[in-house]
């Protein structure tokens, strides 16, 4: 488990960095926080350090599903508005997870039975205007290591 304080967008920004340099491909990353916790600012940051116009990355609440392509596929899907599991599964997921390098699902603990076992999970959580407390875990071995590598690259 990583604990990271984030006391600006710039830090938010690192942490992403970090962990787009460290993930391996067909990652899963649930993100967790409150409306306005910043989960699409930290794919728009993942997707900026994969070489990916961040201006193109928008919150997938309505579409329910968005993709970016640059040095890798990102999935980008929020499950917000969706009423059941049944739902999240016609959205064809399991399709969606194999075809990308990387996927990300906001709001993804209501539609956990439905992810892979092995992800990473990132609860964004505010402590102020600006500063997030964000904690990323690991669940699997080659998702822990990377995590590991991911808080050596934020405290060298």
């Amino acid at each position: 488990m990583l604990t990271f304080h984030a006391t600006s967008l710039a830090d938010t920004q690192r942490l992403a960095a970090a962990l787009a340099a460290e993930l391996p491909d067909g990652s899963v990353v649930v993100l967790s926080g409150t409306l306005g916790a910043g989960k699409t600012q930290f794919v728009r940051s993942f997707a900026a350090a994969k070489a990916i116009d961040e201006a193109d990355v928008t919150s997938p609440t309505y579409v329910l599903c968005q993709h970016y392509s640059g040095e890798c596929e990102i999935s980008h899907l929020d499950v917000y508005r969706l009423n059941s599991q049944e739902e999240f599964a016609e959205l064809g997921v399991e399709e969606i997870i194999d075809a990308s390098d990387v996927t990300f699902v906001e709001w993804g603990e209501q539609v956990s039975a439905q992810l892979p076992e092995e992800r990473i999970c990132v609860q964004l959580n505010v402590e102020g205007e600006n500063e997030r407390v964000i904690t990323v875990t690991a669940q699997g071995t080659v998702l822990e290591q990377a995590i590991a590598r991911v808080n050596s690259r934020l405290t060298a």
